[in-house]
């Protein structure tokens, strides 16, 4: 069963809500926030100790570890990086590992350009 969808709230400096977005029940997902890279995932397997998150301008080949995250929320997090890449296409995929094997791949996604 899919889990529901968590509300995410967003907020003005003063405080007030400006406005409020769904968080995706995929268990990876990869998307632009505030011009910034949104990798999240939720629903781990409960055995993970370590994922690592890998990007690639092709599809299929050249996937390099963009960050790993030891001792993950296995429930739901998310990362926003800033690493000026958002005016190119990568393909995502995210590997969950127990200890040193790998438990699951998760993707590629696929995230387009921001212009």
């Amino acid at each position: 069963q899919t889990p529901p969808p968590c509300q995410i709230y967003y907020y003005t400096p003063s405080g007030q809500v400006s406005g409020t977005s769904t968080v995706s029940t995929a268990n990876f997902w990869v998307r632009h926030v505030n011009k910034k890279i949104e990798v999240g995932w939720q629903n781990l397997p409960t055995s993970t100790t370590k994922i690592i998150v890998l990007r690639s301008a092709s599809e299929n080949t050249g996937y390099s570890n963009l960050f790993i995250q030891n001792a993950p929320n296995l429930i739901q997090d998310l990362i926003r990086l800033d690493d000026h890449t958002i005016s190119s296409a990568y393909y995502y995929k995210k590997n969950t590992y127990a200890g040193n094997s790998l438990l699951e791949t998760y993707g590629p996604i696929l995230l387009p350009p921001l212009q």
